[in-house]
């Protein structure tokens, strides 16, 4: 049985610790034996299924780097985030076993010493979109990330949510001001925000100078999102440079209508939808496309509908398990032939 470590160093669990839960039980399901370093250990556990191998480190490099030498024998370790990286080419000494990376944000690594160092050790790259692609030093193998399609009932909730790290990039701020300017409090409608982050104090007082707090709920880390999906009639989607979007596309395979700043990789996973999308930081943009949605019902249905189809046909997690199982056969048949 072919061995396969996922590799990350951190202490979270947000978009790609959620895609390598995903992916290791999709591989693990195969027949790969899969075993998974790092990420919050509590939801790490929780997220992977029982045949996925789980290992907890610390949030150091050098935690992990000795976590993944002590897993002996390896045949791929697919490394998530420069400083797995690092981990990975620390431990190799150990394992031999070749280096994947997935590049799952838009922009080089930082420090030129680094990013030789690695370049030279890592076997091959997969980027999670064409925009990260356009944005790393070199070309790589774009491979969307994948999520299951679920089921849900037609978008009637008068929820709009949000569903994202609460930092800078995402600039929930541009949702919060879009919120107040559509005045669907008004009509009925809530403000649901999902996540967790540096700027929440800041957002939940922004909500009072709004004056829109009555009609805001932050609902922190949620665990079941799936059930937070299903109470949401819109998903408002704000970052301008989003390197994928994973809650987006999610929202998408539960049929969950969905309005987006025109940046990042949102054009390539929505498709060229301008209703959909609104220029980013363009709050009154925002606004409108919000309003005109919730003004409809059967067009909201009707997005919905189609999001979802271009999620199973794209996004799919067995497209996603079938390229990266031609990825991992087209490295160790490089190692076989060395």
């Amino acid at each position: 049985m072919t061995r396969v470590v996922h590799v990350v160093r951190s202490a979270g669990f947000a978009g790609v610790e959620r895609y390598i839960c995903t992916t290791a039980g999709g591989l693990a399901d195969r027949g790969w034996d899969v075993t998974v370093v790092g990420g919050l250990a509590s939801a790490m556990s929780d997220a992977l299924t029982p045949q996925v191998r789980y290992v907890a480190a610390a949030d150091r490099t050098l935690a992990v780097a000795l976590a993944l030498a002590r897993l002996g024998r390896t045949d791929v370790v697919h490394v998530h985030m420069t400083a797995a990286e690092l981990a990975a080419v620390v431990a190799r000494p150990r394992n031999r076993a070749p280096i994947v990376a997935t590049r799952h944000f838009a922009a080089r690594r930082s420090g030129l010493a680094t990013g030789r160092l690695l370049a030279r050790r890592i076997a091959t790259e997969i980027s999670i979109s064409t925009f990260v692609n356009d944005r790393i030093e070199r070309p790589a193998t774009v491979l969307h990330n994948p999520v299951p399609t679920t089921l849900r009932s037609p978008a009637t909730a008068r929820v709009v949510l949000i569903a994202q790290r609460l930092e800078s990039e995402k600039q929930t701020a541009i949702g919060l001001h879009a919120w107040a300017q559509s005045d669907l409090a008004r009509d009925g409608w809530v403000l649901a925000v999902a996540g967790d982050g540096g700027e929440r104090a800041t957002l939940e007082q922004l909500t009072h100078t709004l004056g829109i707090a009555g009609s805001v709920r932050f609902l922190g880390q949620v665990k079941d999102m799936e059930r937070c999906r299903s109470e949401a009639g819109l998903f408002l989607a704000t970052a301008p440079e989003e390197p994928f979007g994973l809650s987006l596309v999610e929202a998408m395979a539960a049929g969950l209508p969905i309005v987006a700043a025109d940046g990042g990789a949102h054009r390539e996973t929505l498709g060229e939808n301008p209703d959909l999308l609104f220029p980013a930081d363009d709050v009154a943009g925002a606004a409108k496309r919000l309003r005109a949605l919730a003004e409809a019902p059967e067009a909201r249905a009707s997005y919905g509908t189609k999001l979802r189809q271009r999620a199973r046909s794209q996004f799919s997690v067995e497209r996603h398990l079938d390229g990266l199982e031609s990825i991992y056969e087209c490295v160790l048949n490089r190692r076989v032939g060395s």
